[in-house]
């Protein structure tokens, strides 16, 4: 599985899929780039516009459009990290239509949209001085937001953009009842934006090249009218993430520690890995495991432990900064993520580096990072069936620390191999260059 793994109808998807380079004039090309999270040392969006726009500067001229609430810390690293052929435009939305109303993430979504027209409004003026040979779409990482910058006269590459899967409805009575109300206002809101908002279609129908970060989300890009589409991961690692990682692993020794890292929320599925672990533990006792993270579901899963009576060996750690997550990894065997929609996974991938074989759902982005030679997948086709497998898996691998061994070796080879951002920035120049050659 590479990033890209198919782009139908078109020669370089094919030249990409089978490694092969495309010609290059050595020309450094014009690239405009929208990403209105762009936030240095960041992981998730902010993480993705960031370092998206480092890659396509190995190699060309670019100019970036992102939301000027994080001018300061964009100055503050280039200070001591310079870009030289990087330029920056921060777009901000006139304060009279937001000050009412935006207090932090709380409408988001509004603001993006209304950002969109003034981005569009200065990438408008821009094109017309610089003539850009590609403009490139990287955040919001969404398929159901559009982008105005398709409307340019060049060519518009849209994502990697996920958001296309759902919890599917099987799951829906493990859930609390907020967040069952929470998923469907999202599927609903979802829908109604796609039927309400002629831009996003506009979006699809523009894309030369349209990216998606699941077989779901590829559906619904079709769907909308984009025809060249592909499947790119829009997570990555930086080379230093993987040198912190590279430590020996901790197969074989006891207890068997299991780790799950994110947000305490429904669909992370995490009352699913309780279950999982509690039904491993009747097979193999010496085990703990440790959810890393906080979120309204906190106090669920705490009562969920006690009254499974796992409070000995189920621990909420809690909040912890990203290099005491990355040292934790290294402290335990196997990662569970039992996500049920994730359009990707920085997780999976942090832990693949580290050596640890992962157990995901066979659900959204998570089942295209992981093989069946670096974890385990079960089906995802109802609760019940799910945990066994979770639990199953857990037990083969508590029991054989040979194959976790091997399962993690062929993780950190995969990382290596497939989800690297200097891979990334590699498939990202073919694409531009192949779009330019065949305008």
């Amino acid at each position: 599985m590479q990033f890209l793994q198919v782009i139908e109808s078109s020669d370089v998807a094919e030249r990409v899929k089978a490694g092969e380079q495309t010609s290059q004039d050595g020309r450094r090309l014009k690239i405009l780039i929208s990403a209105y999270a762009c936030v240095p040392g960041m992981s998730s969006e902010p993480g993705v516009g960031w370092l998206s726009v480092g890659q396509a500067a190995r190699r060309h001229e670019v100019w970036v459009l992102t939301n000027g609430e994080f001018k300061e810390e964009i100055e503050q690293e280039l200070a001591l990290n310079p870009m030289p052929n990087v330029h920056w435009i921060f777009v901000d939305v006139p304060s009279r239509l937001t000050s009412f109303w935006k207090k932090g993430e709380r409408g988001r979504r509004i603001h993006y949209n209304l950002w969109q027209y003034w981005a569009y409004r200065a990438a408008k003026e821009l094109h017309q001085i610089e003539r850009f040979d590609v403009v490139h779409h990287v955040t919001f990482v969404s398929y159901w937001t559009p982008s105005y910058l398709s409307l340019l006269d060049a060519p518009f590459i849209w994502g990697p953009v996920g958001g296309g899967d759902s919890t599917p409805f099987s799951y829906y009575s493990t859930l609390s009842w907020k967040s069952r109300i929470a998923e469907v206002i999202r599927d609903v809101f979802r829908g109604v934006s796609e039927i309400i908002d002629p831009f996003i279609a506009m979006t699809a129908r523009r894309a030369a090249v349209a990216l998606a970060t699941t077989e779901g989300t590829a559906k619904k890009m079709r769907r909308l009218g984009a025809r060249n589409v592909g499947i790119m991961n829009e997570a990555a690692l930086t080379m230093e993430t993987i040198e912190t990682v590279q430590k020996p692993n901790r197969h074989g020794q006891k207890p068997f520690r299991v780790i799950s890292i994110g947000r305490l929320i429904g669909w992370k599925g995490y009352h699913l890995g309780v279950e999982a672990v509690v039904k491993m533990h009747q097979q193999f006792p010496d085990v703990e495991y440790h959810i890393l993270g906080t979120g309204v579901e906190a106090d669920r899963l705490k009562a969920q432990i006690a009254a499974l009576g796992a409070e000995s060996y189920i621990h909420l750690d809690g909040y912890l900064s990203r290099d005491e997550v990355l040292q934790k990894l290294l402290d335990c065997n196997v990662l569970l993520h039992p996500s049920l929609h994730d359009s990707g996974s920085w997780v999976c991938m942090e832990a693949m580096a580290a050596g640890l074989p992962v157990v995901c759902l066979r659900l959204g982005g998570p089942a295209t990072i992981v093989d069946d030679e670096s974890g385990f997948r079960p089906s995802g086709e109802n609760p019940q069936r799910s945990i066994d497998e979770m639990a199953e898996a857990l037990v083969t691998l508590a029991h054989n620390p040979e194959l976790a061994a091997r399962m993690g070796e062929a993780a950190r080879r995969r990382i290596h191999e497939h989800f690297t951002w200097p891979k990334k920035g590699d498939i990202y120049d073919q694409i531009y260059r192949e779009l330019v050659k065949t305008r």
